[in-house]
C-alpha cells in the first residue's frame, strides 16, 4: 500500500480513543504499547491518503465548451483505507491480540501518533487474520494487519495529546 511507514516504536507513541459513545468524555486514551502488553506498532499505511471530493457537482451542456461546476464552501471527501500492522509478543500474545481486536471492533476510534502528529477517525473495516503466528525457540509472536476505514477521508494535524491544531 502506498504511503507505508515503518516505525522504531521506542521513539514514538501510538494512541487510540473511542468516540461516538453515550459518554465520550469517559472514554480513556489508550497508549497502545502500554495498555496492550506486548503490542508493538510495526507499520502504518494510508494515514496521509486523501479521499476524492464527493460533493462537487458537474454539468455539461452541448452548446458550451466549458463544464459548469458547483463547489460548496466545505468540500467533503470519500473515506479512505488505513492499514495498521502490529506485532504481538510474549507468552500473553494471544490474549493481547484478542483484547486489542475486541477494543478496535467495538466502535469508532480516534487514532493518532507522535511519529507524524496526525489524527484520523476510523472504524475497523475488514476481517483480521494473523499473517504470522510464530513459536521459535524463546521468541513467540503474532503479526497481524488491521484494515480501517478513515471516516473523514483525511488526517488532521494534532498535538501529542490528540488535539486538532489549526485548520489543517
Amino acid at each position: 500500500m502506498a504511503g507505508t511507514q515503518q516505525y522504531a516504536s521506542r521513539d514514538y507513541k501510538f494512541y487510540m480513543r473511542r468516540y461516538g459513545t453515550d459518554d465520550d468524555a469517559a472514554q480513556p486514551v489508550k497508549d497502545l504499547e502500554v495498555d496492550f502488553s506486548g503490542l508493538v506498532c510495526q507499520e502504518a499505511a494510508g494515514l496521509s491518503s486523501k479521499g476524492s471530493p464527493k460533493n462537487i457537482y458537474y454539468e455539461e451542456y452541448a452548446e458550451s465548451e466549458e463544464t459548469r461546476v458547483y463547489i460548496p464552501d466545505t468540500v467533503c471527501l470519500d473515506s479512505t483505507e488505513i492499514e495498521l500492522k502490529f506485532v504481538f509478543l510474549g507468552e500473553d500474545r494471544r490474549e493481547t491480540y484478542d483484547s486489542f481486536f475486541d477494543y478496535v471492533s467495538a466502535g469508532k476510534i480516534k487514532y493518532w501518533d507522535t511519529a507524524r502528529n496526525r489524527l484520523v477517525h476510523i472504524v475497523l473495516d475488514a476481517a483480521t487474520e494473523p499473517e504470522e503466528d510464530v513459536l521459535k525457540g524463546g521468541t513467540h509472536y503474532i503479526i497481524a494487519a488491521f484494515t480501517f476505514r478513515n471516516l473523514f477521508g483525511r488526517s488532521y494535524r494534532c498535538d501529542n495529546s490528540g488535539n486538532v491544531i489549526g485548520n489543517n
